[in-house]
């Protein structure tokens, strides 16, 4: 955990693996999605609106996989939207 209280990657992988029942192998790819600002930390309201864009639209493990990993970023502007 950073100093600022969000979470570094290694530190990702409880959400990745406990929380969201993904293999760790996903762990890179979901913190890279995360990672709005590209700081390398991720804030838990940054990891809300994804995982919540990804839960919204992804119905099921295969799509979870491939929404993870395309290269659109989820950005604050398009979650508020």
């Amino acid at each position: 955990m950073a100093e600022s209280g969000a979470l570094v990657e290694d530190g990702f992988v409880a959400i990745t693996v406990q929380c969201c029942e993904l293999p760790r192998y996903m762990n890179r790819a979901l913190f890279r999605k995360a990672d709005l600002s590209g700081s390398g930390e991720v804030r838990f309201q940054e990891f809300e609106r994804v995982w919540e864009s990804l839960v919204e639209t992804c119905p099921d493990e295969i799509s979870m996989v491939s929404g993870i990993n395309t290269k659109k970023k989820i950005t604050f502007d398009s979650v508020l939207a």
